[in-house]
């Protein structure tokens, strides 16, 4: 492997975004995906900088050579916790659902710090995550962001985003109440396209929204 194939390979491997690494030197994501393509290769100091954000030693990424590989299984089971990709099954009229998961070799697991876990009250083994579609949530949330849904929390909150089965379509969603009623409200500003919708018989909450990946800033 190259320089930029091995950074590409541990970034996606601790569920890191483009942007997240970028933010970690102050540069665009751009010098980052270069990096990774093979355009361009960050100087040496920047590669030290690089490896301690990887977790890895700056050698095994110049050279590749493998005593100096990360213990990629060790590194990750004892700090971290993964949380897959998944997909709702879903019927219209029935609160019940399954959850299909993807096995995706270019859709890493999602990966977070257990002291986060722990932090948030989050349990791994409750945690799904899921492509955003459609652009009902803008700007918040954009087409094709990553967001994380908790299971064990169902519990309807005011102002907080959700993801709902409504009418069998799994939709993300932000909880308003008023007048002593539930809606389905969109972010998106144009209320024509996207108007609240009432919670009702034909809502079922799935679980709370508790982070997003997203490329854009």
């Amino acid at each position: 492997m190259t320089i930029g194939e091995r950074i590409r390979q541990r970034r996606k491997l601790l569920g890191l975004t483009l942007q997240q690494v970028a933010d970690e030197f102050g540069i665009n994501r751009a010098s980052v995906a270069e990096w990774e393509s093979g355009r361009s290769n960050p100087d040496l100091m920047k590669l030290t900088d690089l490896a301690r954000v990887l977790r890895v030693s700056s050698e095994w990424l110049l050279t590749g050579d493998e005593k100096h590989a990360p213990d990629t299984a060790s590194d990750l089971d004892h700090h971290y916790e993964r949380v897959r990709r998944a997909r709702f099954k879903l019927e219209a009229g029935i609160c019940g659902y399954t959850v299909e998961f993807k096995d995706d070799d270019d859709a890493p697991p999602i990966v977070f710090r257990r002291e986060w876990l722990l932090r948030n009250g989050l349990r791994a083994e409750k945690l799904i995550a899921m492509k955003v579609s459609g652009s009902s949530m803008e700007p918040g949330l954009w087409g094709d962001d990553t967001v994380v849904i908790n299971l064990a929390d169902i519990q309807p909150q005011d102002g907080v985003v959700f993801a709902v089965n409504y009418e069998g379509q799994c939709v993300i969603k932000r909880l308003r109440r008023d007048a002593g009623q539930w809606f389905l409200s969109s972010d998106n500003f144009d209320k024509r396209l996207y108007p609240d919708k009432r919670c009702d018989e034909a809502a079922s909450i799935l679980g709370r929204v508790v982070t997003k990946q997203s490329d854009r800033i």
